[in-house]
């Protein structure tokens, strides 16, 4: 999956995890477009049967646009995220939770 300038964002951020041994626990990973954060996050819920409870202090504008390649969403198990904030360097933020 490679576009005009290098791999697309979703594919990129897989092989990253790939390579630092962390994707095993990633559910599932999408790129955030033109419909934002939540649009994306309430897809997820529904894909899995789960309903999104928001996060009560949200750092980012969850129902902003991203921009291309900005931001990827992922669902993962909570206990989990210390190994990625451990091999990941760019901002992680947590908008909320699966139920």
């Amino acid at each position: 999956m490679a576009g005009p300038r290098g791999p697309e964002p979703l594919a990129a951020f897989l092989l990253v995890l790939g390579t630092l041994g962390v994707r095993y626990f990633i559910n599932e990973a999408i790129p955030v477009g033109s419909k934002g954060i939540l649009y994306e996050a309430q897809t997820i819920a529904e894909g899995s049967h789960l309903k999104l409870r928001l996060a009560q202090q949200l750092k980012v504008d969850v129902g902003k646009s991203a921009g291309p390649s900005t931001v990827i969403l992922a669902s993962l198990p909570k206990h989990q995220l210390p190994n990625v904030h451990d091999k990941i360097s760019k901002p992680i933020n947590i908008i909320g939770q699966l139920l």
